[in-house]
């Protein structure tokens, strides 16, 4: 078995210009003018969840879609995970057009047993930071049944 709370403390740090199509798109699917936001203006709370990503490999997914658990998410020897939670506080505007970072660490990971068995609940805090001033940040808890 693997020791899930040794991923404690593990960071990842994540860089992307922010372009505006992204939410340029968003706009469009929520059938508002994609014309309606460009550079220089501030993000919706919550649309960094649009930024961020990185492509991987189809040999760098796990059998659930995500990335490969040991990566950045500790080894939890469970099959599946679920949003459990979380928090989400603006502390200072988010610029389109402007690079950004995203700076991730595994808070904690703790077990617990439910009706169900056993569960994992990993916290993992987030931060964007823009021109070195923190603007989002998100805690995220995962559980893994």
């Amino acid at each position: 078995m693997s020791n899930p709370a040794a991923a404690i403390g593990r960071t990842r740090v994540r860089r992307d210009i922010l372009a505006p199509w992204p939410s340029q798109a968003m706009l469009g699917l929520l059938d508002r003018d994609p014309d309606g936001i460009g550079e220089d203006d501030p993000l919706p709370l919550g649309w960094h969840w649009l930024y961020f990503n990185e492509p991987l490999q189809a040999s760098r997914l796990g059998t659930d879609g995500h990335e490969a658990r040991g990566a950045f998410m500790p080894m939890v020897d469970l099959p599946r995970r679920m949003w459990a939670g979380g928090e989400l506080r603006s502390l200072g505007p988010i610029r389109l057009g402007a690079p950004a970072e995203l700076r991730s660490e595994i808070h904690s990971v703790d077990e617990k047993r439910g009706r169900s068995g056993r569960l994992v609940f990993v916290t993992v805090d987030h931060t964007v930071l823009q021109d070195g001033y923190q603007c989002v940040h998100e805690k995220q808890v995962i559980v893994y049944i």
